[in-house]
């Protein structure tokens, strides 16, 4: 990823080796990538600007769709099971980030999942668990605010 608008990419390397496979992407991002989640079948990424869109991709970097729902811009993607796990992150102005929104891969909101007066800071997917780490909105000292969570039964 870079800091200029419109120059990342998703780069595809060999999981034994790293040797890069190939890239593909740049110039579709309007800000930057914010998370990546793949399935059997695509390629989802967060595009972390205005348009608070996924766009999905074949593994061969062929543009497919692009997702978007009432949610602001996508932090981290994860998916498990036929669905789309997105933490919201929240505007750019707005200091408390989003929701977790569990979505169809084509989209559909199906859940949202946020702790009353507690952000979700980060999310992981493991064991059929979604484990969540969130620190308390009003806390100024993060030492005595975090708290790790896990969500069974996704």
């Amino acid at each position: 990823c870079n800091d200029l608008a419109g120059e990342d990419e998703v780069v595809a390397l060999d999981a034994s080796t790293l040797t890069v496979r190939h890239k593909f992407g740049r110039g579709t991002f309007k800000k930057n990538i914010m998370g990546l989640a793949v399935d059997d079948a695509s390629v989802y990424a967060g595009d972390n600007s205005i348009f608070h869109c996924i766009r999905v991709f074949t593994f061969t970097g062929e543009p497919v769709r692009e997702v978007r729902g009432n949610w602001g811009r996508p932090e981290q993607l994860q998916h498990f099971a036929g669905r789309l796990y997105m933490l919201e992150k929240g505007s750019e102005h707005d200091e408390i980030d989003g929701p977790v929104h569990v979505l169809t891969p084509e989209g559909e909101v199906l859940q949202l999942w946020q702790p009353q007066d507690w952000e979700v800071g980060g999310m992981h997917i493991a064991g059929g668990h979604l484990m969540v780490y969130s620190s308390d909105a009003h806390e100024s000292d993060p030492a005595h605010s975090l708290q790790l969570l896990a969500l069974k039964g996704i």
